[in-house]
């Protein structure tokens, strides 16, 4: 398996516009909202997962930015068995 599908979906998202800070400011959310995501629920977080209405913002942002967000970068799992 590559570390793609290793990282999760925020994480990959996360790198896709370079930083927490980059997706934070591009949706209006602070680094520390958008690190969140990363947490386990126990710490408060969604376990990797990004909120609905955060996604719409983050997919907003990144068509805007001309950021490409793939199906593989939201669902690899999905995208990797579509594919077969």
């Amino acid at each position: 398996m590559n570390q793609k599908n290793t990282l999760s979906q925020a994480q990959r998202v996360i790198a896709k516009f370079g930083s927490a800070s980059a997706v934070g400011r591009a949706i209006g959310r602070t680094p520390s909202a958008v690190c969140r995501w990363c947490y386990s629920p126990d710490d408060g977080g969604t376990d990797g997962i990004i909120p609905g209405p955060a996604l719409r913002a983050v997919l907003k942002a990144a068509k805007e930015l001309g950021i490409e967000i793939t199906q593989d970068d939201l669902y690899p799992t999905r995208a990797s068995a579509a594919a077969k």
